[in-house]
């Protein structure tokens, strides 16, 4: 199933991702499904590379927030957002 996730943890939401590609979705600056990761770093300032099995997680720390650009063969498969330093593997 394509869509969002929302996981809960002591009654609050600790997370929100997508679920596979679902269709007209977009990130910020309009990053779009099957973006370059030299698009993806160059747009958002995500740095950090986080290896979850078969995809990367490129992430952005800041406000207390993590923001994960999940990675499949190097283009854009899906978003996440949790809290601040949480592993975006899922």
């Amino acid at each position: 199933r394509h869509g969002l996730a929302v996981e809960f943890a002591q009654g609050r939401v600790a997370g929100l991702y997508t679920l596979w590609r679902p269709s007209g979705w977009h990130g910020p600056h309009k990053l779009g499904f099957g973006t370059s990761v030299l698009a993806v770093h160059r747009l958002t300032g995500a740095s950090q590379t986080i290896r979850c099995g078969a995809y990367d997680a490129l992430v952005h720390d800041g406000g207390g927030a993590r923001t994960a650009y999940y990675l499949v063969e190097g283009r854009l498969w899906g978003f996440g957002l949790f809290g601040g330093g949480t592993s975006p593997c899922r």
